[in-house]
Order: C-alpha cells, then sequence, then structure tokens
C-alpha cells in the first residue's frame, strides 16, 4: 500500500509542520492496521520525547483536519488510521481476545449499496461496518 509523506499532508491543510506533529502522522500513515494512543505514544516515545498527552492533542488535531480516521474498539478504546487517498474506507475486524483492529477489505459498489437499504424517509449520514471474533494469532493460541 502506497504512503503519503506527512510533511506534505500538513501542508496540505495549512498546518504548522512540527517535529511532535510529523511523528505521530507518520506512525499512523505507516501503520499496517489502527492504532491506539497508547500505541502511538509507545512508537513516537521511540523517535523522540513526546507525552501522552501530546499525542492525544495532536490526534485531536489530525481528526479535526481530517487527515485521519477513528475507530471505537469494543472496550471504548479509540483506534485511528490514515484518511488520505490511499486508504479508502473500509470495514474493520476487532479481535475480542486481543482487542486489536484489523482492517478489512473495502466493499465493492453494489455491497456498499446494500448497506445503504434503510428504507424510506432516512437520510444516512455515515456508515460503519464493524465485524467482531477472534484474529488468526488468537485463535492459533488456544
Amino acid at each position: 500500500m502506497a504512503v503519503c509523506v506527512a510533511a506534505d499532508l500538513l501542508r496540505s491543510k495549512k498546518l504548522k509542520i512540527t517535529e511532535r506533529r510529523e511523528i505521530v502522522l507518520s506512525l499512523i500513515l505507516s501503520a499496517e492496521r489502527p492504532m491506539s494512543a497508547k500505541d502511538l505514544h509507545e512508537a513516537a516515545t521511540e523517535k523522540g520525547n513526546i507525552d501522552l498527552v501530546t499525542v492525544y492533542r495532536v490526534v485531536s488535531l489530525l481528526l479535526e483536519k481530517g487527515l485521519i480516521r477513528e475507530i471505537t474498539g469494543d472496550s471504548g478504546t479509540s483506534f485511528y488510521e490514515k484518511a488520505c487517498e490511499h486508504n479508502p474506507v473500509h470495514p474493520h475486524f476487532h479481535c475480542c481476545k486481543c482487542g486489536k483492529v484489523y482492517c478489512l477489505e473495502p466493499l465493492t459498489f453494489e455491497e456498499g449499496l446494500i448497506l445503504g437499504r434503510v428504507g424510506k424517509g432516512f437520510h444516512i449520514s455515515s456508515v460503519s461496518l464493524d465485524i467482531k471474533g477472534v484474529c488468526e494469532k488468537c485463535a492459533s493460541l488456544q
């Protein structure tokens, strides 16, 4: 999967490019699956001195500017993924054992139309498709 450049995305939203913003956004852009704030903090700490409050502040700004998307896990934990041309909206798999969230393949246009059939008089503002179960790694430990 192709990856956008953090500095270019920040610049496109007319945001000041700071080291911390660039680190957090780069981590999200290069991640194979959505990351929690805790995951981001742990990874960011290896690249520089970033506290958890700063991670939350940066994530909030990136959400506000539409550079990332938020996925809420079963326990209420939020996970974050890139919201760029390389990552179209797609369903997610939530593992009930380890709590990780995995990206699934985007739906085809025809599959997406099925989700839009809610009845006359309803106006859809967003659709979220989350599948829950046990991931391959946790299933192998049983």
